[in-house]
């Protein structure tokens, strides 16, 4: 792990490292053979961590990524369903062109950036048969998409507009109880706009158990079946 991990540091134990040996491991080296490095080590070990224990407690459904840029966190979580014995699918979403333009101040500066050529993503998910790539802005192309109900939706779409949006859809659309929702973005000192979606949504609510994971920065949230 040290030599993909930028801490200077590694003492933690996982039981990820007990169960499966380093098989989550090489799943992540296999994938530097077809990408930059864009999804750190620890967001991709608490991802498994989730995908491992979604599928572990039978909350069923698909997974669903908000947020693709140019695939790595999404070939990632395609090869480990597939390491688990899933049937789910993921839908990736994404403008898979540049990054939609922003209104909001204090997300303003990422407009037209994080160029991407749909055509290279296509090709390195040629071989994916448990992916569904969702081109365009996804503000409007989840609500005309299919997904079925999900047992995790993993959120990386850096602004308030879009964390806002996709909250409350999923929650309370699309989320299956004891399903998963994942804000990448939250622990990004400069990604605002995003935390305080978040808080907007989660703050007053009790049917959510959430975790700030300070291991790799990613905010969870479990909906928790309601009592009647």
């Amino acid at each position: 792990m040290a030599q993909w991990d930028h801490h200077s540091a590694a003492d933690f134990v996982s039981p990820l490292l007990v169960r499966h040996g380093t098989g989550f491991f090489d799943i992540y080296a296999e994938s530097l053979k077809l990408f930059r490095q864009k999804t750190e080590i620890r967001d991709f070990l608490d991802l498994c961590q989730l995908l491992e224990s979604v599928h572990a407690r039978g909350v069923r459904g698909n997974i669903a990524e908000f947020g693709s840029y140019r695939g790595h966190s999404g070939w990632l979580t395609s090869r480990v369903l597939e390491y688990l014995g899933s049937d789910a699918t993921l839908f990736m979403f994404d403008m898979f062109d540049n990054f939609p333009r922003e209104d909001v101040g204090i997300d303003g500066f990422w407009s037209g950036t994080h160029q991407v050529d749909i055509d290279t993503v296509r090709a390195k998910f040629s071989d994916r048969p448990n992916v569904e790539l969702v081109q365009g802005d996804f503000t409007q192309t989840l609500a005309r998409t299919t997904t079925g109900p999900l047992a995790l939706a993993f959120i990386d779409c850096d602004s308030y507009r879009a964390t806002r949006y996709l909250l409350p859809e999923l929650w309370n659309g699309r989320l299956e109880d004891g399903g998963v929702v994942v804000l990448e973005d939250y622990g990004h000192a400069a990604l605002l706009g995003n935390r305080v979606a978040v808080h907007e949504f989660f703050d007053s609510r009790s049917d959510a158990f959430t975790f700030f994971s300070q291991f790799s920065g990613l905010f969870i949230a479990t909906k928790l079946k309601a009592v009647l």
